[in-house]
């Protein structure tokens, strides 16, 4: 194989592997959604199932050579505070004592043993053409 070649070869593979890369973060990011999403059921404190609905995936964002990330996240404002709990005045002076109830913690936890498996076998492929 003479240099032009074997370049040619190693550019297609690199093509190969960030393609894969993308995927693999879009896919993280909704197995953790969906993760996040089946925590926060009826029993656990949800009344409307609105912040359930609100987890959203976003990505694959370009973040370094060949590297990408993507977003998992609720949209609502009160998120954090069913996650982490809240005791103490709000800015309008009401009282709380909310315990944490994290979902979305447990559910990336959860899934960061699929995640890792589902990139061996992604970039693998890709590797091997």
């Amino acid at each position: 194989m003479d240099a032009d070649a074997f370049n040619t070869a190693l550019a297609a593979m690199a093509a190969r592997v960030a393609t894969a890369s993308a995927d693999i973060a879009i896919k993280g990011a909704l197995t953790i959604q969906a993760a996040a999403m089946g925590n926060l059921h009826t029993g656990y404190g949800v009344i409307s199932g609105t912040m359930r609905r609100s987890i959203h995936s976003s990505g694959p964002f370009p973040s370094g050579e060949g590297a990408f990330t993507a977003w998992v996240s609720p949209g609502v404002i009160y998120a954090r505070r069913f996650e982490l709990g809240f005791r103490g005045p709000d800015s309008l002076g009401r009282v709380f004592n909310q315990r944490p109830r994290p979902f979305f913690k447990p559910a990336a936890s959860s899934q960061v043993p699929v995640i890792q498996a589902y990139a061996a076998r992604t970039w693998a492929a890709a590797i091997g053409g």
